[in-house]
């Protein structure tokens, strides 16, 4: 199967206020992989047990992982975080965020 997703086809939710994101490819279309497009003005958050990989991918700005290593990813670099780790980021950004399997809330 091979299916064309536009863009304007995408659902958007607030996150929280700063945070929105675009469900493009959901777990409705398929179970083992989502993908949504995350624009974050100014963000911070931490997060907990995701019960799968994720991968960000970095359109533009900047978004800064905090732990014990700080990582600063920038346009065009990649943050990979495996399944079941908890972590906080923040910054100004717009991002490719991958989930597989795909993401349930």
């Amino acid at each position: 199967m091979i299916k064309l997703i536009k863009n304007k086809e995408g659902k958007i939710r607030e996150v929280s206020p700063g945070y929105t994101i675009n469900n493009l490819l959901t777990k409705e279309f398929s179970s083992n992989v989502s993908l949504v497009e995350g624009t974050s003005n100014n963000h911070r958050e931490i997060t907990k047990g995701i019960n799968n990989d994720r991968v960000y991918y970095i359109l533009k700005g900047k978004m800064i992982i905090l732990g014990k290593e700080s990582l600063v990813a920038e346009e065009g670099d990649i943050i990979f975080i495996s399944r079941g780790t908890e972590y906080e980021f923040e910054g100004t950004f717009k991002a490719i965020i991958i989930n597989v399997p795909a993401f349930d809330p």
